[in-house]
């Protein structure tokens, strides 16, 4: 997934960007220039490479958000492949 997307799985990720890592993005379900900048600085701070790119490695790095209040962020995989 990367730059262009819209979808269900880009607004996952947006909120996973804003809650877990403090990013400040919108979250509007659309994989734009701030949402890729915003997956550059979490995937930085994983250690992995900062591409901008959605994969398998992102996927499995980061720390997802799973509820409704910042402090529901965890290291699991989600039970939907967001790649």
């Amino acid at each position: 997934m990367a730059q262009g997307a819209n979808s269900a799985a880009v607004k996952k990720l947006q909120q996973t960007l804003k809650y877990c890592y403090n990013q400040n993005i919108a979250i509007d379900s659309d994989f734009g220039p701030a949402t890729k900048t915003a997956l550059r600085n979490a995937q930085r701070s994983e250690g992995i490479t900062a591409d901008g790119v959605y994969g398998t490695q992102t996927r499995n790095t980061l720390i997802w958000w799973t509820g409704t209040t910042t402090y529901n962020c965890n290291s699991i995989e989600l039970p939907v492949r967001l790649a």
